[in-house]
């Protein structure tokens, strides 16, 4: 049975989109990134490498122990708005240029799915993708008022709305077989570069995973049913007026 047809919305407010693989360590990684960088260095033609050491803090870390850490290979576009990070038991891939789903899923395929054919990769052992979404609101009567576009995670009765500065709140899910963390607040201001008007950023982040062995045949399925979820969540999130926004590009 088909699912029904989705609505697409011109006018995402997506500052960055992340997919992260784990599985087994595979060394060949190492000894023929040159193989794999030819594949996509007409996309992604700017490299460097960098040394990845989990759960130590860098400021305690001696640069002979820094040295011995995992290298990751990071691939990027011209713009610097698509980024590619590689060790020998990760894929990671970062869009800060998000147009839509479709567009998203058919640049990570191309280079995901060479990366699986070069090294032989089947089995994963750790799928995520994570949405960060930025929503800019107005200063009105000296306070941002966020309900206009947002459905609040707090109790606005307990705490007025023009006497919030910052907020924020964080949940994880049991979503079926996929865990989903939502993050959500009033973070801030910042200066909109077109007219320097400050503006209230509200954060809407939506990282969904799952910790099950996957096979590379069912990539598709994984990452649409990770999307679907995020989405679903994200137009929860959000107010009819927003969804207006999404659709004309023009705030309400």
């Amino acid at each position: 049975m088909n699912k029904p047809q989705r609505e697409k919305f011109p006018f995402p407010p997506v500052k960055e989109v992340a997919f992260e693989v784990n599985f087994d360590s595979r060394l060949k990684i190492d000894k023929e990134i040159s193989d794999y960088q030819d594949k996509i260095i007409k996309d992604l033609p700017k490299f460097t490498w960098e040394h990845s050491l989990k759960s130590v803090p860098e400021i305690a870390v001696p640069e002979l122990v820094r040295q011995m850490g995992t290298r990751v290979y990071v691939f990027e576009n011209e713009q610097r708005s698509e980024i590619l990070r590689i060790s020998c038991s990760n894929f990671n891939y970062i869009t800060k240029g998000y147009v839509s789903f479709d567009d998203f899923k058919r640049k990570l395929k191309n280079y995901f799915e060479k990366f699986c054919e070069l090294y032989q990769i089947e089995i994963f052992k750790r799928i995520g993708l994570r949405y960060i979404n930025n929503i800019e609101i107005k200063k009105v009567n000296g306070f941002y008022d966020f309900t206009k576009y947002i459905v609040p995670f707090i109790a606005l009765n307990h705490f007025p709305i023009n006497d919030i500065i910052t907020t924020f709140a964080e949940v994880r899910l049991n979503k079926s077989d996929k865990k989903l963390t939502i993050r959500s607040g009033l973070i801030g201001e910042a200066t909109r570069r077109e007219d320097s008007q400050k503006v209230g950023i509200y954060i809407l982040d939506f990282d969904c995973f799952n910790d099950i062995e996957s096979k590379r045949e069912d990539f598709d399925k994984v990452i649409v049913d990770f999307h679907d979820l995020i989405e679903d969540e994200f137009l929860a999130s959000v107010t009819k007026e927003f969804k207006e926004y999404m659709r004309t590009g023009k705030l309400l």
